[in-house]
């Protein structure tokens, strides 16, 4: 994993986690979701901040989006692990496919 200097939580996850997560938390047997238009800019923020790297092995990601390129959960977001850390800025990592496919 490379070393990632994080600049502040973006405004509107740091507005809206906290309801984001309750809401999670409450439908414990529904899967895992992104609010609209929220993981696009998550990822593009994430990206920033590694210089469009994987924040895994450091290959290099499109600036511009690839369908591949996912945001990882390094504390794994499952009710049995750490369900209160889904939306939490400093968990949320960007991740190249080829690392994405170990995990």
């Amino acid at each position: 994993m490379i070393k990632m200097t994080r600049h502040e939580s973006p405004q509107y996850l740091e507005e809206n986690k906290n309801k984001w997560t309750q809401k999670y938390l409450q439908n414990k047997p529904k899967a895992f979701s992104w609010y609209d238009g929220v993981y696009e800019k998550l990822l593009d923020d994430l990206k920033e901040q590694t210089g469009s790297h994987c924040a895994f092995c450091d290959r290099a990601m499109s600036p511009d989006g690839d369908t591949d390129e996912e945001i990882e959960h390094f504390k794994p977001k499952s009710f049995k692990n750490f369900p209160e850390l889904a939306y939490e800025w400093t968990n949320l990592y960007p991740i190249c496919p080829k690392c994405n496919k170990r995990h």
